[in-house]
């Protein structure tokens, strides 16, 4: 259900009113594209008993836009709006189906099919997804989904199912959309002006921001708590101006971030060392005998993983292939990543503990301290995920990839020379 926050408490009882009796179909969307950006004003409307058309001239005169659209039948509408963004009330408009409503500055043009990828400037239609770095879908793109584990996630186009974060925040900013869910983990919730979001927002250790023209149609749960959208007290409770933040609470902000960064790493470390103690053995050695040479290979190793992946894309048959080395060399690079922390807990721990995983939680801490410094942690991120990557090589995969004789022609059975 919409929800409009710091709006007098009859205006917000019309509005759910109009939304409830002309969304008929909870599948229905209007996908946004074009520059939307500085056009898309609030508007007031009172109509009784109008076609779809004739709701849309209203609007096109209450927003100054110049509308161009198909048919829409001669189903009865009535509509009782305060203040909204046009956008919005153009869902409201076109709830039947779905519709794809492209911008060019004052004129809106509405089909009822999507524009073609190459019409768009950034259509990818794809799903987006990052372990450890931040995720930015542009003004104008359109993808399917969105994860990120440790990273934020900021959205300036439109997302057309759900997004999902884990340790990092998710920044939705103005005239942004997602038609799905949005669930995040340990992180925050940022709803800018005339941002929207079609499904359900579920926060779990963490909170919602929200300013008062941003729309969420489904259910709001804060840490298990379900927001009624229709009530007041909840209302002021959520609603919040998305203003920029101060240096003190962006410093708390990337504080929680690099500390829940740091303790996924440590626990994708602690599963490694339980399921593959040999092979981690054999990747601490390497690392503490050649971590210059492991740097060096990784770097080399990254160079060719891409390289390949470029190649397969140019293919649509070697896209899921590419998909697969891109995800494969991800795990990789985290698995060797966990084995530079642990040997470096273990160079400082040695002689006190033998105990594994409490050397990989020395070496993480130490990482999260060098990584909090600025400029430098850029460097030491990328320097232990390379050392990792490149003694994943050295070892030949921990070993999976057998090591070729040298000499194949000298063996037990070989000619004794005469």
């Amino acid at each position: 259900m919409k929800a409009a926050a710091s709006k007098p408490w009859l205006v917000r009882i019309v509005v759910c009113l109009v939304m409830f009796f002309s969304l008929s179909s909870a599948s229905a969307a209007v996908r946004l594209q074009g520059q939307w950006d500085g056009h898309d004003p609030l508007v007031t409307l009172d109509a009784d008993q109008v076609t779809p058309g004739q709701a849309l001239n209203l609007l096109a005169n209450a927003a100054g836009w110049s509308i161009v659209a198909p048919d829409l039948g001669n189903r009865s509408l009535s509509l009782g709006v305060r203040d909204q963004p046009a956008s919005s009330v153009l869902a409201m408009i076109l709830s039947d189906t779905d519709y794809v409503a492209r911008q060019d500055n004052d004129r809106v043009f509405i089909t009822t099919e999507a524009v073609p990828p190459q019409e768009e400037s950034h259509d990818s239609r794809q799903d987006r997804s990052a372990f450890g770095s931040d995720i930015r879908i542009e003004q104008g793109e359109s993808v399917r989904n969105v994860v990120a584990t440790g990273g934020n996630i900021d959205i300036f186009g439109h997302v057309q199912k759900n997004v999902n974060a884990f340790g990092g925040d998710v920044f939705v900013h103005e005239n942004a959309s997602i038609g799905g869910d949005v669930q995040v983990v340990g992180g925050t919730v940022h709803l800018a002006d005339r941002s929207r979001i079609d499904g359900n927002v579920d926060v779990i250790g963490g909170s919602l921001e929200r300013d008062a023209s941003a729309v969420v149609r489904g259910s709001i749960s804060d840490n298990g708590t379900t927001i009624d959208a229709t009530s007041l007290e909840t209302k002021e409770h959520q609603a919040s101006v998305f203003e920029p933040t101060s240096w003190m609470s962006q410093l708390v902000s990337d504080t929680q971030h690099a500390i829940s960064r740091t303790v996924l790493l440590f626990l994708f470390g602690v599963v490694f060392w339980a399921l593959l103690s040999p092979q981690m053995q054999a990747l601490e050695v390497e690392v503490a005998a050649r971590p210059m040479r492991s740097l060096a290979l990784g770097l080399v190793g990254l160079l060719t993983a891409t390289l390949a992946a470029i190649v397969l894309i140019v293919t649509v048959v070697g896209i899921p292939f590419a998909a697969v080395g891109v995800i494969t060399t991800i795990v990789v690079a985290y698995v060797g990543a966990c084995a530079v922390l642990s040997t470096v807990g273990q160079a400082l721990l040695r002689h006190k503990t033998q105990n594994r995983y409490i050397h990989l939680a020395v070496g993480c801490a130490l990482f999260l301290l060098l990584t909090a410094i600025p400029y430098m942690g850029f460097f030491v991120w990328s320097g232990v995920l390379l050392i990792g990557l490149g003694a994943v090589v050295a070892t030949r995969g921990m070993g999976l990839v057998p090591r070729k004789e040298r000499y194949p022609d000298q063996g037990p059975y070989r000619t004794a020379p005469c």
